[in-house]
């Protein structure tokens, strides 16, 4: 019976942000249906006690399927272990300069490595060659063709499968285009030639979900710990309408499994709501 590691992490070194780390056992072939995780998140900023460290959300890899809507994240649990990361960027640390960022994003193992995924760039002056990972928005002219490897190096057994922009730009088959001037990051998404071999790096040992550390309990903390409520009332409320809703013989363990994600990702919204609540009371 094949588990879904759930974590975050902080893209793209992979850093894991939070305490949510949980495996979730799962059958093959079963769907992994509206996964959820919160827009904003927040942690203790030791160097700075009264401005938390603050993350967004950038995207979902859940079971090799990548998505950027954070409530709605899906996947097909595969025949060997998998993932379910939701990955975040800190607020406030990009550069500000006009040009694409790529990654060579390996899906089964939920990480960027190195290599650059780019075999060419039109206009030529836009990129430097070699293992370069960035193109440039402003030299030479029109929009910018970034054409991407079919296999790199770090990539074993694997090809190119499709470009993800997180932002600006339109992809289609091989071939990313962003607007000249345009600013944005994009995923080059390599798989391995056998889907259901997902093999993730770590072999972390199971542990249980935590609450999401507790930091200054002042208006953001508030803020958030009514997002957290509405999330949790508004997924957990539609799933089990939907269930309650079908016919008693018609439920299926898929539908049961699918729920059980779900509550569970809710009781840790739940959790870190209560956390949040004592944390004011005790600053009163």
């Amino acid at each position: 019976m094949p588990n879904i590691h759930r974590t975050n992490r902080q893209f793209p070194g992979g850093a894991q942000i939070g305490a949510i780390d949980e495996n979730i056992p799962s059958t093959a072939g079963s769907p992994v249906t509206n996964l959820s995780t919160d827009l904003d998140f927040y942690l203790p900023n030791p160097a700075d006690p009264a401005h938390p460290l603050h993350y967004r959300f950038l995207f979902w890899n859940i079971c090799g399927t990548i998505s950027n809507d954070p409530h709605h994240g899906n996947g097909t649990v595969p025949s060997s272990d998998t993932v379910a990361t939701a990955w975040y960027v800190p607020v406030g640390n990009g550069d500000g300069g006009a040009a694409i960022v790529t990654y060579a994003f390996w899906l089964e193992h939920d990480s960027v490595v190195t290599d650059t995924p780019i075999q060419s760039v039109t206009p030529a002056a836009a990129w430097a060659g070699g293992n370069n990972t960035v193109v440039s928005s402003t030299a030479g002219s029109g929009p910018r063709v970034i054409t991407a490897r079919d296999t790199v190096a770090s990539i074993t057994n694997a090809n190119f499968d499709h470009w993800f922009p997180l932002g600006a730009g339109n992809a289609t088959d091989a071939v990313l285009t962003v607007a000249q001037g345009g600013s944005t990051w994009a995923l080059a998404l390599y798989q391995h030639h056998d889907r259901s071999g997902f093999r993730p790096p770590r072999t972390d040992k199971k542990t249980k979900p935590g609450p999401i550390q507790i930091f200054d309990s002042g208006p953001i903390d508030r803020s958030r710990m009514v997002d957290v409520l509405k999330n949790a009332q508004k997924h957990s409320t539609d799933r089990m309408l939907q269930l309650l809703n079908k016919d008693q013989s018609s439920i299926s363990h898929d539908d049961l499994r699918a729920v059980a994600v779900e509550l569970t990702t809710n009781i840790n919204r739940m959790q870190s709501a209560v956390d949040l609540i004592n944390a004011r009371l005790k600053g009163k």
